[in-house]
């Protein structure tokens, strides 16, 4: 061979044995010397003849031997016996030509020997792959029927691409990485084995990664010399320069304007309305107790709407459905803090009363009497149903010294909301008896009596 092509696995595996004359020894290290890639290879082949010689991968499977010894057939075959012995010579051009016919004429074991070296990387990678897959007697479900995952080699694309799948090989991780001797790492699924900047295929396959970041991918064929692969990913493509495009203007891409929000007017805050105060007199009995509440909620407005089913847009609001406007007195007659026609003293009664006992949403009062004792009514709106209200009758003037309490409440009732229809004109001898049952009155109210 030349000193322009690399040296052959052969040659390195017998200088690195020592099988080499002296003049080829020194031819080989002055290549050496000159050949980072050689120079790399060879020190390949001392990683992996320490890792087999450090590590024992039991009984080689029979599948694997039979490769080994075709392609030991191939090779010895390939390789006839040069009978004579002759120097290195000059040729033209100045090529040196290295005559290595003086080691064909070794032993039949020394010949073995050199024949098989160049399949230490094939034997390597076969072997490290039987040791990682091997080792728990177990493979990968998904691999093939050799226990090692098919390697790019397989593939149908071109050369290229086909080194492309070598050199994007990565390290294992996790459950499928294991150590090796002198730092070697290997793939349990596929017997890959990283060593260095090198990563060794179980079929005899060399990644080589330089310095700059590209890969090289060395493979062997039987009886053929190491082919040296550059990937299509490591050849870096002249970008082309491109022409500006003016873009397309679509609807979409028009930058709209953003709409000015409107602003909510600020929230009002609706202040209750002011209890309905009568200040009548009127005698409060249990029998007319439910048609005199009803008669204060209807003068305050505090009924039952009607509503004809044609017309849906009249029906008032959830919030305005208990309060409609009727003919009854909403004017501020007494003013603050009360409506109706009762003084401002009667309306200020009436809401101590309330406040006192704990009663809110107070509709309507009045001051009349309860068996003959001065009395003042609280109405209230049921917290349980809002068609309905709920009327107290109170002794004593809830003042400051003599506040109300539950015991001061004589009487209270529960009652339905009126209708919004008029009120009826009772008729002169409309005086119920006791037993008899009012009208608008509520049947199961629930009715309470402290007399003292």
């Amino acid at each position: 061979m030349t000193t322009h092509e690399h040296l052959s696995i052969e040659i390195l595996a017998d200088y690195a044995e020592g099988l080499l004359g002296d003049a080829d020894a020194t031819s080989v290290s002055e290549i050496l010397a000159s050949c980072a890639d050689c120079q790399a290879e060879a020190d390949l082949l001392v990683s992996v003849g320490q890792l087999l010689a450090a590590d024992d991968p039991g009984p080689m499977p029979a599948h694997f031997a039979a490769r080994i010894d075709a392609t030991l057939a191939d090779l010895a075959a390939a390789e006839p016996v040069t009978p004579k012995s002759t120097q290195a010579t000059t040729v033209g051009g100045g090529a040196t030509v290295i005559d290595l016919a003086s080691r064909r004429r070794f032993t039949p074991a020394a010949r073995v020997t050199s024949v098989a070296a160049s399949l230490v990387l094939l034997i390597g990678g076969v072997a490290l792959g039987m040791q990682a897959i091997g080792t728990d007697g177990s493979s990968d479900p998904g691999l093939g029927a050799t226990g090692i995952l098919p390697t790019p080699s397989s593939d149908s694309a071109a050369s290229a691409d086909r080194a492309a799948l070598y050199a994007q090989t990565e390290e294992p991780t996790g459950k499928d990485r294991k150590k090796g001797k002198n730092g070697a790492i290997i793939d349990k699924r596929t017997g890959t084995v990283f060593v260095n900047n090198k990563v060794l295929f179980s079929d005899g396959t060399v990644v080589v990664k330089k310095k700059n970041g590209d890969a090289e991918v060395r493979t062997f064929s039987r009886g053929g010399p190491i082919t040296t692969i550059v990937p299509r990913s490591a050849v870096k493509p002249t970008p082309v320069p491109t022409t500006a495009t003016t873009p397309v203007v679509t609807p979409e891409s028009i930058p709209q304007p953003t709409p000015t929000p409107t602003p909510k007017p600020p929230a009002t805050t609706v202040k209750p309305s002011e209890p309905y105060v009568k200040n009548s007199g009127d005698v409060y009995s249990q029998e007319n107790f439910a048609a005199k509440v009803q008669g204060l909620l209807r003068a305050s407005g505090d009924v039952q709407p009607v509503f004809s089913e044609s017309s849906e847009s009249t029906k008032p609001s959830p919030t305005d459905q208990n309060r409609v406007s009727s003919g009854a007195v909403r004017s501020d007659e007494a003013g603050v803090p009360a409506r109706g026609p009762a003084p401002a003293d009667v309306a200020a009664k009436v809401k101590r009363c309330a406040d006192q006992l704990g009663y809110t949403g107070v509709l309507a009062g009045d001051v009349g009497t309860w068996k003959g004792q001065a009395a003042t009514i609280l109405v209230t709106r049921n917290a349980a149903n809002a068609k309905q209200a709920d009327g107290y009758v109170v002794f004593g003037d809830c003042t400051k010294e003599a506040p109300a309490t539950k015991a001061s409440i004589q009487w209270e009732q529960r009652v339905d909301l009126p209708d919004a229809a008029e009120e009826p004109t009772p008729a002169p001898s409309s005086i119920p008896a006791p037993n008899d049952t009012l009208p608008g009155a509520v049947t199961n109210s629930t009715v309470a009596s402290t007399e003292q």
